[in-house]
């Protein structure tokens, strides 16, 4: 068990461990196969590929020359109105929602100021700060005597 305390050792011994396992190497047939289904593979791919490309550039060219022989049905001229007012709808609304939320930020945030500048709350704000200063003092008094006491070697605060 000593020898696995020593970093050396222990690499000595995985390297005589290693060394012992034989190579584990791919056939030169298997490596032949993997890369030919990979081929075979990519070229599918590509084919499905083309065959989508080309698939919807006829149906794009079909419905063109369908609407510029016959125009377009009604029903669809309907339907791309109501689409786009809806849309225009949409962002109006949100807009306004945007816009009345800042209002009432900028609204709440002017009622904050006035009562922040208020006189009183200038004395309240100085009179805490004085406040925590003065206990921020006393606990640093206390932790100082609480030191001396205990150890009257050198003082580290």
């Amino acid at each position: 068990m000593d020898q696995w305390t020593d970093n050396d050792a222990a690499d000595a011994a995985f390297e005589r461990l290693f060394a012992t396992l034989p190579a584990v190497e791919p056939s030169p047939a298997f490596i032949q196969a993997a890369v030919d289904a990979a081929w075979q593979a990519r070229a599918r791919h590509v084919r499905i590929q083309r065959f989508a490309l080309t698939a919807a550039a006829s149906l794009v060219v079909f419905v063109g020359v369908l609407f510029a022989l016959a125009g377009p049905p009604q029903w669809l001229l309907l339907m791309s109105a109501e689409i786009a007012t809806g849309t225009v709808m949409a962002f109006v609304w949100s807009a306004t929602a945007v816009a009345e939320f800042w209002t009432l930020m900028l609204r709440g945030g002017s009622a904050v100021a006035r009562v922040v500048a208020m006189p009183q709350t200038m004395a309240l704000l100085v009179t805490a700060e004085v406040l925590g200063g003065l206990a921020l003092y006393t606990l640093h008094r206390l932790l100082r005597e609480d030191i001396r006491f205990r150890n009257s070697g050198p003082l580290c605060i």
